[in-house]
């Protein structure tokens, strides 16, 4: 789906079919995270200290 957004956008240049796109690119993303990450909020959940992504380098 992603492809033929991509194709109108290329025929027309049109920002419109560009930012059609760019909302298709971004849902499949999220939907391939949330799979990737078994559906789990953004880290803190899976993270031993809680910190999520971002954690503290201390020893």
């Amino acid at each position: 789906m992603t492809r033929d957004s991509w194709k109108d956008f290329a025929l027309s240049g049109r920002v419109s079919d560009y930012l059609k796109y760019r909302e298709q690119e971004n849902r499949s993303s999220r939907q391939g995270a949330a799979v990737w990450t078994g559906g789990a909020s953004d880290g803190t959940d899976n993270r031993a200290d809680g910190h999520g992504i971002v954690s503290n380098a201390c020893r």
